[in-house]
């Protein structure tokens, strides 16, 4: 599965608002850990999986006068892990569930954001040692196999630095936040399709 925005839409997020990813973090972890009820899409560039709409747009929705940057920051967060969690439901429809991910980029340095992930995926998230170059190992990989390299000695398993578990509790807390956000992206799109 491909989502288009991701780590990007934190990215937008410390733009528009002036504070950086430790300052978001800090303002996130002020709040009322239960409190889930602001929704954000994170589809600023369309979609791919699951909904294969280029026409998708991103958004805030539930946005109240006592929001700030720490609940828009969570918002983004769940999101995007909602999208993810979108793409491992659709390899489940076709068979292909995986039983862990691999996590890799600048996300993958963030505990709080993969602990939604595990949660709403229900599978362990492995992280491994320098997994901020994963994609830049991943072309490396596939140029030496172009190159006529084996797939046993270019493909190898990497070293892993820790596991990310799902939190049964944090899970429950997102799934009714993830059936809200779902609800409102099919509530939307008609409308959304008609002003492009």
């Amino acid at each position: 599965g491909v989502i288009l925005a991701a780590s990007d839409c934190i990215s937008w997020l410390c733009e528009i608002t002036g504070r950086d990813v430790h300052e978001l973090m800090t303002d996130m972890a002020a709040l009322p850990p239960a409190d889930t009820g602001l929704i954000f899409h994170p589809y600023l560039s369309g979609e791919r999986t699951p909904h294969n709409d280029a026409g998708a747009r991103g958004g805030f929705f539930g946005l109240q006068r006592h929001h700030h940057t720490g609940d828009m920051m969570r918002a983004v967060m769940q999101g995007v892990a909602f999208a993810i969690a979108d793409a491992v439901d659709v390899l489940e429809a076709a068979g292909g569930a995986p039983d862990h991910l691999l996590t890799t980029g600048g996300g993958a340095a963030n505990r709080t954001w993969l602990s939604m992930i595990a949660s709403l995926i229900n599978r362990p998230l492995f992280v491994p040692v320098d997994s901020d170059t994963g994609a830049a190992l991943g072309a490396a990989r596939l140029a030496m196999l172009a190159g006529g390299a084996s797939l046993q000695s270019v493909c190898t398993k990497p070293e892993l630095s820790e596991e990310v578990h799902p939190d049964p509790e944090l899970r429950a807390r997102l799934a009714e936040a993830r059936a809200r956000s779902h609800s409102l992206y099919q509530h939307i799109r008609p409308l959304l399709a008609t002003a492009e």
